[in-house]
């Protein structure tokens, strides 16, 4: 089975991170996006990465066009074979 790839933009707190921990599980990536929660997102990123999940994180300010630009490339780098579905 093909590992499922998500990105979740405020991923590091409150709405967020529930949803990436009700996502996360074996053979699932997460890109987890946060802007001024970086201690939130590392202890997120340990325990997603506790019960089988694949986490990488991106810093991005989501009111600056130029860095919201960044993140599904970073998304497609650390996951070669992601793939968007709608």
């Amino acid at each position: 089975m093909e590992a499922k790839k998500i990105i979740i933009t405020g991923g590091a707190t409150r709405i967020g991170s529930a949803i990436a921990k009700s996502l996360a599980g074996y053979n699932v990536d997460i890109v987890i996006h946060f802007n001024k929660s970086k201690k939130s997102a590392q202890q997120l990123k340990i325990e997603l990465e506790e019960i089988g999940s694949k986490v990488h994180l991106i810093k991005a300010d989501l009111h600056n066009i130029n860095q919201v630009k960044k993140i599904l490339p970073f998304a497609i780098k650390k996951n070669e074979r992601f793939r968007l579905s709608y």
